[in-house]
């Protein structure tokens, strides 16, 4: 009897054990632990996408919007992806441009280099180069082919350009230079940039300008190029070099202070189009640029395309400055009378390189 009591004991004690959450290894349960157990975080919910910034417009001036040095502004989508939009104001020549500018008529422009250099305001500063070389011709009319074969044969000719002062006459007058021809030697007139409508009129023998009005007098066959400055060789020829500042973005000091986030934008879509440029293939440079830059040679992808590949060795291939080229450039103005004499090159004092560094 005792015994079976001993037994129930037993047996009961080890049920009340496994009914407490005992073990199978028959060692005691862990004791909950004094403090609370903290419920478990809810799931995460997933991250809203980040929102863009809104678009920026910016007032670009320059002069005929389907000129090929415009393309970093427009090329394959990035300034949409930038944030930024370009609302390009069209002139009829470089003077003008730099007093719109000035005047605050536009807020960044797209013009010559030796503007900024001889500019007495001290407000224009270089933000990206565009082109190291002018991207123009000189063309003579078919009707005077056979009196003008060298530059020098140009004396006592007229000759066209699209306004006075503009890129054109600048190169004009540094062709005259490179060949020993006194300026005064050859009448100067302004004709616009359209070749088309002033080749076989009889108004000049011969005329500077640029595309897409160089190709189609090439196709057209009416008139015959005797110096071309798209290319290597013809660059050569006029500046001894093969790099020479030419277009660059720029700006006053004043919208550069109140708008730097605008600036680093148009900055980092002139960068990142000339490194597109430099990389691809007429072609697929074609591809990715506007219809209105391809209006004016009616869609001719093909007779764009050859443009394009005529012209990739004037564009910049990154948008950085060349301190020894400026140099020159500087020095070649000096001689001629555009800046002081006794004046040193001073980059920094005409260059804001920071947006430049901060492209990525």
């Amino acid at each position: 009897m005792r015994r079976t009591v001993y037994v129930s004991l037993a047996l009961a004690l080890v049920l009340g054990l496994a009914g407490c959450g005992g073990s199978k290894s028959g060692t005691p349960a862990p004791q909950p632990d004094s403090k609370a157990k903290a419920p478990e975080a809810a799931p995460a919910q997933a991250q809203a996408p980040v929102a863009k910034p809104p678009t920026i417009t910016v007032k670009v001036g320059s002069t005929e919007k389907a000129a090929l040095k415009n393309l970093p502004l427009f090329l394959n989508g990035v300034a949409e992806q930038e944030g930024i939009k370009v609302e390009y104001v069209e002139f009829k020549g470089g003077a003008e441009v730099s007093k719109a500018l000035l005047n605050g008529d536009v807020d960044l422009a797209l013009t010559t280099v030796d503007t900024v250099f001889k500019d007495k305001s001290g407000e224009f500063r270089l933000l990206s180069m565009v082109t190291n070389g002018p991207g123009q011709a000189l063309i003579v009319d078919n009707q005077a082919k056979d009196s003008i074969k060298s530059v020098k044969d140009l004396v006592g000719k007229t000759v066209g350009v699209s306004s006075i002062g503009s890129g054109p006459h600048k190169t004009l007058l540094d062709l005259l230079a490179a060949n020993g021809i006194d300026s005064k030697s050859v009448q100067v007139v302004p004709v616009g940039l359209d070749a088309r409508e002033v080749l076989g009129t009889g108004r000049v023998q011969a005329m500077v300008t640029i595309e897409p009005y160089i190709s189609l007098v090439e196709k057209a066959g009416t008139g015959v190029i005797l110096v071309d400055a798209r290319k290597p060789d013809g660059i050569k020829a006029i500046y001894k070099t093969v790099e020479v500042p030419w277009i660059a973005l720029i700006s006053t000091t004043g919208y550069i202070k109140d708008h730097g986030d605008a600036v680093q934008r148009l900055v980092n879509t002139v960068s990142k189009s000339l490194q597109f440029i430099a990389a691809n293939p007429g072609a697929k440079i074609s591809a990715q640029a506007p219809s209105f830059f391809k209006d004016e040679v009616k869609g001719d992808e093909t007779l764009f395309t050859k443009m394009l590949e005529d012209n990739k060795a004037t564009f910049s291939a990154n948008g950085q400055f060349n301190p020894d080229s400026m140099g020159i450039l500087w020095k070649r103005l000096q001689d001629g009378g555009s800046v002081p004499k006794d004046k040193q090159f001073d980059m920094p004092g005409f260059v804001d390189a920071k947006y430049l560094q901060n492209v990525k």
